[in-house]
């Protein structure tokens, strides 16, 4: 069962990236509205109900994080800035930090 591999459940799933441009001083030319307009929505909804944005330690994502945060406050959609704590490159590490986390939030889930 272990190495059983599960079906899919899209016929044909994919992720749409797109590009932002990075200012000179590091941070990104993002808004709330850009975000929303470029997020597909999840099936039968008709808007997202709130934004919540996962910033790293760094100064420039600080800065970008907060610039989203105020210009989802303009179109008056709730925003929540979540902290990615600074990682090693010890993948032991990484695990630890994002399951134990989640846990530590009461959240469930677990990796498969």
């Amino acid at each position: 069962m272990y190495f059983t591999l599960p079906k899919s459940v899209l016929p044909d799933p994919s992720a749409q990236y797109f590009q932002v441009p990075q200012m000179e001083d590091g941070t990104l030319e993002l808004d709330a509205e850009l975000l929303l307009s470029k997020t597909p929505l999840p099936k039968a909804a008709a808007e997202f109900s709130s934004i919540h944005v996962v910033q790293t330690s760094g100064v420039s994502a600080k800065i970008t994080a907060a610039s989203i945060k105020n210009s989802a406050a303009k179109i008056r959609k709730p925003c929540v800035l979540h902290d990615w704590p600074e990682l090693s490159t010890d993948a032991k590490a990484e695990y630890d930090v994002t399951w134990r986390r989640r846990a530590a939030h009461g959240d469930p889930a677990r990796p498969c």
